[in-house]
């Protein structure tokens, strides 16, 4: 069987030449056979590598690299995407929680009475208060039965508050 070269692409005379060559090739190849267990043994080999990781590794293959692994990748994936998320959900209320910064001495007056939040029993009952100044909008005062002058409702408010060991507030002094 001869090609035709299709016009434009091979002069005549070098079209024939490959022709020549191309027979000669397919003359030679045409008596050549596969060994008998050539395809078994590809199989084989195709089915050892196949198998990436530690199952691969089971079955005879290459032991797997050190690293990531089969899963790896994708579990780091998953993980810095519900950290991501989970920051996002949290960096909001983390920038609306009060500041509170431990006050070995208190920064005002110390002789300021401490209202009291909870019950006078319910104060002496704690061993291990703590103190801490924090500041807080001078409206969440009306929570605590104080006047609050609404054009002065948004200002920031200084205060020492007195806390039980779970956090609850016992009592509140206004520093400013």
């Amino acid at each position: 069987m001869t090609l035709k070269p299709l016009s434009g692409e091979l002069p005549p005379n070098e079209a024939a030449a490959l022709d020549r060559e191309l027979d000669q090739l397919r003359a030679a190849t045409a008596d050549l056979q596969p060994q008998a267990d050539l395809e078994a043994r590809l199989l084989k080999q195709w089915q050892k590598r196949s198998r990436p990781g530690v199952l691969g590794w089971l079955a005879g293959g290459k032991r797997p690299a050190p690293g990531f692994g089969q899963f790896g990748v994708p579990a780091a994936a998953l993980a810095l995407s519900l950290g991501f998320a989970g920051w996002m959900t949290v960096a909001p209320l983390i920038s609306q929680a009060p500041r509170l910064t431990n006050a070995a001495a208190p920064a005002e007056p110390a002789d300021a009475p401490f209202i009291a939040l909870q019950p006078m029993e319910r104060i002496a009952l704690e061993r291990d208060a703590t103190v801490v100044s924090t500041t807080f909008p001078r409206a969440l005062l009306a929570n605590y039965g104080l006047p609050v002058s609404p054009e002065r409702a948004g200002e920031a408010v200084r205060a020492d508050m007195l806390l039980a060991s779970n956090g609850q507030p016992l009592a509140l002094r206004i520093i400013e």
